[in-house]
């Protein structure tokens, strides 16, 4: 067909469909027309051969159209495989692209997860710390250290298992270390998915496994982290427990030399005071011989019986005439007194200046010997057995040895009233290495008796010739004085193969005493604790120092026993600074304000029950320190007491003044006109100040005073390097420089320099949570110790505002948890309160380098005093 359009607007072309003739309607040929088929219609039918050619025709357009529709099929099955192919290619490709993006992303934060990870680590082991429960058992610094390892310990155990649950979850992927696999693996394993859902899935699966490897890599090296944290630990507890071990064994040698050098301080106190005693006995020990008993009396001096010609027969005359006397007129008068002197000690001319030689001072008169029924003896008195049992016997008349000026005088008493009849009675005992008897005194300050086999000696220089050295005025009775000494040191002794003797001797002054008793041991709140309504105890130090020692006057002991209780520095760094230098200096601290009475300010010795003028006034175990206003216990008072022998027995001591006497020449041992002597010129020197340290005067100090004890800590201040008194200051040592803001130093010498300028110093750290670090580090420390150490502490000078707003541990903030949590970590206490302080100093005005300078500063000094590492 030629595709032409004819006038009907056909194109003339024929379409042949398949299918029988008969379907068509009309029954007409293949050109039937009008019904028929074919075109029958006009031309009567067709010829064989026209149909053959019909069918033939049919079957090539059936044949044409087939392969056609199949071609069509195939072209468009084609085109969607190849549609298919190339979406699956896409998903794929978007698939991979989007594994990249996410494994950038995955490891880029997994990168930083890394980088962070020590700051992280830290923050978990600041979160796993807990309170420390230190039992003792190892040192403070090893304790932190094992603390610290074992709660890195537990982090390492409690991740221990977490890398193996990550490792199988990132194996469960493909069998391989996600890490490690690439991309065309993960391409290859997509591209044999066929559906977007199983692609989908696969990338969650890969995207977890590669999360979980990375995860498990990241566990990985904080274990590992942790493991070499945990291992330094363990090397650094090593080496500071071999440190502690040298460190204690040091301290034990410290120990032992202290020990050791306490052991020979108490030996040679003990020594000293064994020797002391020795020498008091040495000293109180009267010799005389046997012999001279039967002499009828004796006179004892150190040097030993002193036997001047007559002198014991006119004794014992003398003492008959007297008790003759005393009989007479004893219905009368009661308790009469004679005075009758001896006189053995000469002037000596060659001295010039009346002082007694030590040849004189042995020869002075001690005592006297008479035998005891001269003097009234009581009948039908067993003095053996008395003497066995420690009793008293009765006796009529006593004797009362005095020394005056220029000699000694000698007083019979007779018995009743306040002169007891009672005297002690002792046995001589006989000691088989000497070969002599002795009678051993109580106390040492008692005489002991040397009765040995030696003749009495006679000492013609005691006397002129001619002389028996033994004056006797008439008797002159008369009634014993009010307020004289009414002791007696006399006794009656028991000799084998002899009478009983009566023995007199010379009293020392009232108040003379020996130090007896141990004290109490002191601690470090012994002042603070004892000086309170109880009275403080005399200190165990007081009593190792002057136990033995014989003092005249409570006025010389008392100065003595401050003096010692400033020579211990645990002592007397319990007093304020004013008392230190009064006790250095031997005087008494003065007692707070409100405890003064009656004019009196000073502390007082006072004895728990009276004592006397006995062996007990210096018992340092009966003696308490109490303030004036208490009114417990006794204080020590000394009577003065009446001389026994009026000025006229002084002036009987001149021979040419008593009668029946022969003429001789006296020397008195205070030669007349001495007192116009005047001492041999000197150059003259500095002219003393009219008041020394320490004195007590009235008033103690200027107007506005300011004593001590009124408000601890406001009594004023000591500057460095000036000493007491007088002394200059050492060149150079005292710092005047005003303390500068966030200046860094000792907390004692920045407050001393921070005055009125609106800055506080602060302690960095809290002075509570120092204290009880050190209590725990040093479990033996001492309250004055550990005050040395927190005035000391390191500190810092910042602006009060800022230490009231911004300190965590001002006032209330710094609570108990606080204290502990800081004591146990000093370091991290440091940064955590200035981290806290920081932004108030810089809104102040301070930069962010001088802030970092003051942190550096206070961790160098915290490691310059030890505090740490």
């Amino acid at each position: 067909m030629d595709g032409k359009t004819f006038n009907d607007n056909s194109t003339g072309d024929v379409v042949i469909t398949p299918g029988s003739p008969g379907s068509s309607s009309g029954g007409g040929g293949f050109f039937s027309i009008g019904g028929g088929g074919g075109f029958g219609a006009g031309f009567g039918g067709s010829s064989r051969r026209r149909r053959k050619k019909r069918a033939k025709a049919r079957a090539a357009a059936l044949a044409r159209a087939k392969a056609e529709e199949q071609a069509r099929l195939e072209a468009v099955a084609r085109a969607q495989a190849e549609a298919r192919a190339l979406a699956h290619r896409q998903l794929v490709n978007s698939y991979g692209q989007a594994r990249e993006q996410r494994k950038a992303q995955l490891d880029q934060h997994f990168a930083g997860q890394a980088q962070g990870q020590a700051q992280a680590l830290q923050a978990e082991i600041q979160a796993a710390k807990t309170s420390p429960d230190h039992d003792g058992s190892e040192r403070w610094q090893l304790y932190l250290i094992t603390k610290a390892r074992n709660e890195i310990n537990g982090l390492i155990a409690a991740k221990g298992i977490e890398p193996a649950q990550r490792q199988a979850l990132a194996a469960a992927f493909d069998g391989q270390d996600p890490l490690a696999a690439g991309a065309d693996t993960y391409a290859s394993r997509l591209a044999t998915l066929a559906t977007a859902e199983h692609m989908q899935q696969l990338h969650r699966s890969w995207e977890t496994a590669y999360t979980a490897a990375q995860e498990a890599r990241l566990l990985a090296q904080a274990i590992e982290t942790l493991s070499q944290r945990s291992t330094a630990l363990a090397q650094e507890h090593a080496q500071q427990q071999e440190v502690w071990r040298a460190r204690e064994a040091q301290w034990a040698r410290q120990r032992q030399y202290a020990q050791l050098r306490e052991t020979r301080i108490r030996f040679k106190q003990q020594a000293d005071e064994n020797l002391r005693q020795h020498r008091l006995k040495q000293a109180n020990t009267l010799s005389m011989p046997v012999s001279a008993i039967g002499t009828g009396g004796v006179f004892l001096s150190r040097a030993g019986a002193q036997v001047v010609a007559g002198a014991p027969a006119a004794l014992a005359q003398a003492v008959i005439s007297v008790i003759k006397e005393l009989a007479r007129i004893a219905a009368i008068r009661a308790g009469q007194v004679v005075s009758l002197t001896a006189t053995l000690l000469l002037y000596s001319p060659e001295l010039g200046n009346g002082e007694l030689s030590a040849a004189q001072r042995r020869r002075q008169l001690e005592g006297v010997g008479l035998p005891a029924e001269l003097l009234g003896l009581k009948a039908n008195q067993s003095l053996q057995a008395i003497a066995d049992a420690g009793g008293t016997a009765s006796i009529g008349h006593r004797l009362k040895v005095e020394h005056l000026q220029g000699g000694s005088s000698i007083a019979l008493v007779s018995t009743g009233g306040d002169i007891t009849t009672d005297i002690p009675v002792r046995n001589a005992t006989f000691d088989p290495v000497t070969g002599a008897y002795r009678v051993d005194g109580i106390g040492l300050l008692d005489r002991t008796l040397l009765l040995g086999g030696a003749t009495a000696s006679s000492d013609p220089s005691a006397a002129p010739a001619g002389s028996s050295g033994f004056i006797a005025p008439d008797p002159q009775v008369d009634e014993v004085a009010k307020g004289v000494d009414l002791r007696f040191d006399d006794c009656i002794v028991c000799i084998p193969g002899q009478p009983p003797q009566y023995f007199s001797f010379v009293l020392p002054p009232a108040g003379t005493g020996v130090v007896s008793g141990k004290g109490v041991v002191a601690d470090a709140n012994w002042w603070a604790a004892g000086s309170g309504g109880t009275g403080a105890a005399i200190p165990v130090q007081v009593g190792n120092q002057l136990r033995a020692r014989t003092y005249d006057a409570p006025a010389v002991f008392e100065r003595a026993l401050w003096q010692t209780i400033g020579a211990d520095a645990g002592l007397l760094a319990q007093f304020d600074p004013i008392n230190q230098k009064r006790i250095l200096n031997g005087y008494p601290p003065i007692a707070a304000k409100a405890s003064w009475q009656d004019g009196r300010r000073e502390f007082e010795l006072r004895h728990d029950a009276p004592v006397g003028l006995g062996a007990g006034l210096y018992d340092l175990d009966r003696i308490r320190i109490h303030p004036p206003i208490s009114g417990r216990d006794v204080r020590i008072d000394i009577p003065a007491f009446t001389p026994w022998f009026a000025r006229r027995l002084e002036l009987a001591m001149d021979a040419a003044l008593v009668q029946g006497q022969p003429a001789r020449t006296w020397t008195p041992l205070v030669p007349p006109g001495l007192d116009t002597l005047g001492p041999t010129p000197l150059p003259e020197g500095p002219s003393l100040p009219g008041l020394l340290p320490g004195q007590t005067t009235d008033p103690l100090l200027p107007g506005s005073e300011t004593l001590p004890g009124t408000i601890p800590g406001e009594t004023g201040v000591t500057i460095p390097g000036f000493g007491g008194d007088t002394d200059l200051p050492s060149p150079g040592l005292v710092d005047y420089r005003p303390a500068r803001p966030l200046e860094v130093g000792s907390y004692n010498d920045l407050r001393r320099r921070s005055i009125n300028d609106r800055m506080d110093v602060d302690h960095i750290v809290s002075r509570k949570a120092l204290e009880a670090r050190l209590k725990v580090m040093y479990a033996g420390i001492t309250p004055a110790q550990l005050k040395v150490i927190l005035e000391s502490a390191p500190s810092i000078v910042i602006p009060e505002e800022v230490h009231r707003k911004y300190s965590e541990t001002y006032g209330g903030r710094n609570t108990i948890s606080k204290q502990l949590s800081d004591a146990s970590d000093l370091r991290a206490a440091v940064d955590n309160n200035m981290n806290a302080l920081k932004p108030g100093l810089l809104d102040y005005g301070f930069s962010e380098a001088e802030i970092e300078m003051a942190r550096n500063q206070l961790h160098e000094l915290h490691m310059e005093k030890g505090l740490y590492e």
